[in-house]
């Protein structure tokens, strides 16, 4: 088993996920109940902006879920089908009891990005030129690399909103 649960690991940075279509958050890892990487799946306890299609269970026939028994999950706002809500894993050896009941995306349909923290940022860049001072290693490199991080980081946050509202204000448009 490859998976593993959240509270093994130490502190990850927190993720968001979103709808790889329109944008839409479902959620944050600080709900996450189970992640295997090898199978590229999420699970989450707690979720917002989706549908459990609940009126009918489907079994999956072929792939890592094979016979595994779930609800479709569908995203609020484009309606696309966005994961599974697993209601029984007793013919499934390569998944974790732990996604039973909770909401379980694949990578291939989600988008995501990390949430920064300008506290952790900071500490980071001081411990970074302090430790370049104690290495004889010029502070202003290893401040500018720091820098560039922090500046990708928020780069790609903001792209991801610009998308979003795009996306709604379109929506808003198209209502009109």
């Amino acid at each position: 088993m490859t998976g593993s649960h959240p509270e093994a690991e130490s502190e990850p940075p927190t993720v968001v996920l979103q709808c790889r279509g329109c944008k839409n958050v479902f959620g944050d890892t600080l709900s996450l109940t189970y992640i295997d990487p090898e199978l590229k799946i999420v699970s989450l306890k707690d979720v917002s902006a989706c549908i459990v299609e609940s009126k009918r269970k489907s079994t999956s026939k072929e792939g890592f879920d094979s016979g595994a028994v779930f609800y479709k999950l569908s995203c609020k706002e484009c309606d696309t089908v966005v994961g599974k809500k697993y209601v029984d894993l007793k013919q499934v050896d390569a998944l974790n009891e732990d996604m039973i009941n909770s909401f379980t995306f694949h990578d291939s349909q989600i988008a995501t990005y990390q949430v920064g923290s300008l506290m952790s940022s900071s500490e980071k860049k001081t411990k970074q030129v302090q430790k370049s001072s104690d290495e004889n290693v010029s502070p202003n490199t290893d401040l500018a690399n720091a820098n560039a991080t922090d500046i990708s980081k928020v780069k790609y946050t903001i792209v991801a909103m610009e998308e979003r509202i795009r996306y709604l204000e379109q929506k808003i448009l198209d209502q009109s």
